[in-house]
């Protein structure tokens, strides 16, 4: 007895699955899902591989439709696994992104602190200003050779949106790489001779027109990348030399200036200190010791000259250095020839 293919293979339609096996927060997420190609149906094959004379039997018939049914469902755990494994790569993107740059910045001091290791990484993590805390990586020590000593810290600042520099980062005197490339800084403060083992120092594409003479301070450094900027640019004179700001001393400079040249000045404060105007002993107490004059090393709150001197420093051409005298005579002494050029 002859029988239609209608009446042995059993009728479906394609269904789209629906992901009910998902969780519920899951649902709220993006759904990616690759499109299966459709499988030949039973009928399809069965005129292509007959030639019409004769029908496959029922048994035949019922393994290719069975076999059909497996392949889709293989399909189908293939993309249901695809699509949780890109869920989960979402969510750790969500939960990276809601990390605030503070959280980053703690993140990053207390993995250098817990590790003892030396390289701190803040780079490229929205920070617009450095934190106290970076402070707390001055006590970093690492073990080498089963002998502990102290950090040779390196710390990437780059990426971010610095406009100036913490003063709790020049208290890190175990600096010895620091980059700040990629920033917004429009200065660099004299503090920065305070980091005596700074070998490597970045500058580059901020907002500098100059840089501070206590930079030539530090005798380690050796790699110093200061460009591009947009340096002061050279006078149309060629006199290499421009004074852009010239005060008189105050009486309270004076006063402070008398202070710290006074080798009792300590017994002095102490023995004095209720007579002693409040202004002064602020400044007494707050003085850098990096704050003196370039020619004749005088301990000064306020400079009252500064002059920027073109010259070259490490490999940098006729880069604008400003320069802090304590009088006009020091500035007038300091030659040109006598400034420290590369």
């Amino acid at each position: 007895m002859n029988l239609s293919i209608s009446e042995i293979a059993p009728k479906y339609d394609n269904v789209e699955w629906l992901d009910t096996d998902a969780s519920e927060d899951e649902d709220f997420l993006p759904q990616f899902r690759h499109e299966q190609p459709i499988l030949p149906s039973i009928k399809d094959s069965y005129y292509e591989s007959s030639s019409g004379s004769s029908f496959e039997s029922n048994s035949s018939l019922e393994q290719e439709f069975l076999d059909d049914i497996l392949d889709r469902k293989r399909n189908r755990m293939n993309s249901l696994s695809w699509d949780i494994n890109t869920r989960e790569m979402f969510r750790r993107k969500l939960t990276i992104s809601t990390e605030t740059p503070a959280d980053k910045v703690r993140k990053a001091i207390d993995k250098t602190i817990d590790h003892g290791i030396e390289r701190v990484d803040i780079s490229n993590v929205e920070l617009t200003e450095i934190p106290d805390e970076i402070g707390e990586l001055q006590y970093v020590t690492v073990v080498h050779n089963d002998i502990v000593k102290t950090a040779s810290l390196q710390i990437f600042l780059y990426g971010n949106y610095l406009e100036s520099i913490n003063p709790c980062l020049f208290r890190l005197k175990n600096l010895t790489v620091l980059s700040l490339r990629n920033n917004r800084l429009i200065s660099i403060p004299p503090d920065i001779a305070l980091l005596e083992n700074l070998v490597e120092l970045s500058l580059g594409n901020n907002q500098l027109t100059t840089v501070p003479a206590e930079l030539l301070r530090l005798k380690k450094l050796d790699i110093l990348s200061l460009l591009p900027n947009p340096f002061l640019p050279l006078p149309e004179d060629n006199s290499h030399r421009k004074r852009i700001q010239q005060r008189r001393s105050s009486l309270t400079e004076i006063a402070t200036r008398s202070l710290l040249t006074n080798t009792q000045s300590d017994i002095m404060i102490k023995e004095n200190r209720c007579i002693l105007p409040t202004e002064i002993l602020h400044r007494f107490q707050s003085i850098s010791r990096v704050n003196y004059c370039e020619q004749c090393k005088l301990l000064f709150h306020l400079p009252d000259l500064e002059e920027i001197i073109w010259q070259s420093v490490l490999k940098n051409h006729h880069i604008p250095v400003l320069y802090r005298f304590c009088s006009v005579r020091c500035c007038n002494t300091m030659k040109p020839s006598s400034t420290p050029i590369e």
